[in-house]
């Protein structure tokens, strides 16, 4: 029935998780972009290659902040949580190793002195639990 399908989607959104090689900060939608540039050496922005060690060096490169996805150093980029277990969030770059564990698996404190505890499978658990009831309620439910 329908549980069956939503552990079978989460376990797919798990397994493609894993499986992608992931920088910092990027969303899995966005990975591809990053592991080109990760495999040429060439990362774009604003139009302009510069050199992909500068990705996450901690100074904005870019006017879009694209190369700065996993610290705080543009103003206007955003952290991507990979959250596995759960799902992916996205924080604005300036709440990255601020002290704050803001994300379930404790990524946007990588360089903080925080001990974040990844809490993902125990969040992401309790969040399909609930999907689980809300989907076996609305199958109850008739017109």
């Amino acid at each position: 029935g329908g549980g069956i399908f939503v552990y079978m989607l989460c376990l797919f959104v798990l397994l493609v998780h894993t499986s992608q090689q992931h920088i910092r900060g990027v969303s899995f939608a966005d990975s591809p972009r990053y592991e080109l540039a990760l495999q040429t050496g060439v990362f774009s922005c604003d139009g302009s290659p510069i050199p992909f060690a500068l990705v996450n060096d901690d100074y904005c490169d870019c006017k879009d902040g694209s190369d700065e996805p996993g610290t705080s150093a543009c103003p206007n980029s955003l952290f991507r949580c990979p959250n596995i277990g759960y799902k992916e969030v996205t924080l604005f770059s300036s709440r990255v190793n601020d002290g704050i564990c803001d994300c379930c698996d404790g990524s946007d404190e990588w360089a903080s002195p925080s001990l974040c505890v990844d809490k993902c499978e125990q969040v992401g658990a309790k969040y399909r639990h609930a999907l689980r009831i809300r989907y076996e309620t609305m199958k109850k439910v008739t017109f």
